[in-house]
Order: structure tokens, then sequence, then C-alpha cells
């Protein structure tokens, strides 16, 4: 489950979509999948528009009205989501049977579709710069133009790839697995850095804040961009899971099985949780956090 930030509102998915106040936790309002299936994907806002999109685990992709959760276009894709989406001028995810898919963010038409690998069941992860779209699946890393689907170049290091993140800078594209962080030149694919992780942590996804990376699993550490230099590390409540999102130093992340939502004081010196959202079927769960 992740969250995003909007003026001092924060979006995640889980059963439900919902949208609660930033500064409690408070539900202001929350949509569920007309097809009644939940999502463990991020969703996305666009502020031109003031939508969020969100993708549910059947493949439904959903536009909605910021204000009030109302459902503005559907549309489908071939499989489940294999990453969560992204947005730039288009509406980008990868489905988990390898197809790239590009949408326009006004209606739901389709802008391009791109195989990226034949595979029956696999997930990727996307990240976009001012250039280039990066989209990782199965064990390649592809650079394409994002306004056509054209593939620029393609990488085959020695990272596994399914179900992992990734992030971009103008110098860097920084690809998370189950045992390593690399960091990649974003003009031709070569490996600048590599970070072992340890082999029993959960790693899900790594996030760009100020000069550091930031990964989220059992533990919550920080790796400095241009070396990979460990930085700092925390212990992670319970199990943490999907991107963390950062705003005024404070870190906002979801929990394995969509538990619930935290909030946590940045850098690494935090004190602990501010605040917590939990869904009411799993009050007692063994996944919340003391």
């Amino acid at each position: 489950m992740g969250a995003g930030i909007v003026r001092n509102r924060v979006f995640l998915l889980s059963d439900k979509v919902y949208l609660l106040d930033m500064e409690n936790g408070t539900e202001i309002w929350s949509y569920s999948s007309p097809f009644k299936n939940a999502g463990r994907t991020s969703p996305v806002y666009d502020d031109q528009l003031n939508r969020l999109f969100v993708v549910f685990d059947k493949g439904i992709i959903a536009a909605l009205d910021f204000n009030n959760g109302s459902e503005i276009w559907l549309k489908s894709l071939s499989e489940s989501p294999g990453c969560s989406p992204l947005l730039s001028k288009y509406f980008y995810v990868i489905a988990k049977d390898g197809k790239l898919y590009a949408f326009d963010k006004q209606n739901g038409n389709s802008i391009w579709v791109k195989t990226l690998e034949e595979s029956s069941f696999s997930a990727g992860s996307l990240a976009i710069n001012k250039k280039y779209l990066f989209a990782g699946y199965k064990k390649s890393i592809n650079c394409l133009n994002p306004e056509n689907g054209n593939l620029i170049w393609k990488s085959l290091p020695d990272v596994y790839m399914e179900g992992t993140f990734g992030a971009v800078d103008d110098s860097r594209f920084y690809s998370i697995s189950s045992d390593k962080i690399i960091a990649l030149d974003i003009n031709n694919g070569s490996i600048l850095w590599v970070f072992n992780l340890p082999t029993s942590n959960l790693t899900t996804t790594l996030t760009l804040h100020a000069d550091n990376v930031l990964v989220n699993g059992f533990k919550i550490f920080a790796l400095k961009r241009t070396t990979g230099q460990f930085v700092w590390s925390k212990n992670g409540y319970a199990a943490p899971y999907g991107p963390i999102t950062v705003s005024n130093n404070i870190a906002y992340f979801g929990y394995l099985d969509g538990a619930g939502l935290s909030a946590l004081k940045l850098p690494g010196n935090y004190t602990g949780k501010t605040w917590n959202f939990y869904r009411s079927d799993l009050a007692n769960s063994s996944y919340l956090p003391e």
C-alpha cells in the first residue's frame, strides 16, 4: 500500500482508495472499485486536472475527482498491474504480461502500447526524467522515448527485477531488487555503483530525498546517491510496504497487506510515529506497530 501527499492531504490505496487529512489521519472520502477489487499500487495525482489516478489489482484504471472522489473515467489493462503507475505528459503503467501502456490523462485514450518482454506473470517498475522513460521488467532495464515508446537502450544487470521499483534523477537511474541496489548512467545504462542488501531484508521500494536514496523494507535506511555509501538505518515498524513519500522531512509509508499508514520524522534519528491510520478490519492484526 503506497501513499502520496497533496495540499495537506494524504491518499492511499488499500481495500479502497482513501483521502486523509495529513495532520491527524481523518478520512475525508473513500472510493471502492465498481468490481469490488482492492489494490496494492500507489495512486498518482495530476495537478493540472486535479485528478487522482488509481490502478486496481485486476487491471482496472480509475480517474477520480480529487475533491470528492467521484469517478471520471475507467479503463482496463490486459492483465493486473505490474507496478504503480507513473504520471508525466501521459499516464504510464506496466501490466504483468509485459505490456507497457501510455494513456491520455484527459480521457483515458490509448497513446501507445509496447511489449517489454513476453511473460505470463511478472512485475516491473517505472521512472521518468526530462528526457527518458525507464521501465524495469523481469531482468531488464529499458530506456525509452516517452513520446512513442521507442527503445533507446536496454541493460541486463545482475539484478532480479520482478516486484522492484526504480527512481531517476538527472544523472542516474536507481533500481532495487531483493538483494541489491544499483545506479546506472542514464545516457548508456552502464553500472555506476552496487549496494548489496542483507538477504533477509524484505526490500520493496526506494525513494529519492535530498542527497540520499531512501529504502523501504523491514528496515528503512538511506544511501548516498552519488556513491551508494551507507548513511543510516532504522528498524521498520512491522512490515512497511510501498513507496516512501516525503513532505517537510516527514516520511509517509504503508504496510504489508494494506494494514495501515504511518508518518515518521526524518532523517535517520527520527523519534518515531507521528500518527497512524489502520484499516478497521485489521485493527488487531500482528502486522500493526505498537
